[in-house]
């Protein structure tokens, strides 16, 4: 989804890139909510099977978004997919380690590496 303000996607053979445009401490806004709803129905109707949430540009997330990409990851998760995260901050590092999603998702330093792992 090239236009999108917060949540611009796009898909690599069966890996949707997810690219979040800076801090997202909740996802309230309709504008917010709509475009991460995109990126879910785009995971629902199953055209892709992984996704990798790049995430350079987020400095700050919190609750409401590890319960959005919970939810992402359990939908994926019923096809066989899988879903990783990348370029985390420490503070992301730490954020998601913390809530224990490390054992449930992926992360990778990189997108390459990340990407490379998926294809895998």
């Amino acid at each position: 989804m090239a236009n999108a303000k917060y949540f611009p996607f796009r898909q690599e053979a069966d890996i949707l890139i997810v690219m979040p445009t800076g801090p997202i401490s909740n996802l309230s806004g309709q504008e917010v909510q709509s475009e991460w709803e995109q990126v879910v129905c785009y995971v629902r109707q199953r055209q892709c099977r992984h996704v990798l949430v790049d995430m350079e540009k987020v400095t700050f997330f919190g609750s409401v978004f590890l319960s959005e990409l919970n939810a992402l990851w359990k939908q994926g998760h019923q096809h066989g997919g899988r879903l990783a995260l990348c370029q985390l901050t420490p503070l992301g590092d730490e954020i998601i380690r913390a809530a224990k999603f490390d054992a449930l998702w992926e992360i990778y330093p990189t997108r390459e590496d990340a990407l490379k792992a998926l294809a895998s």
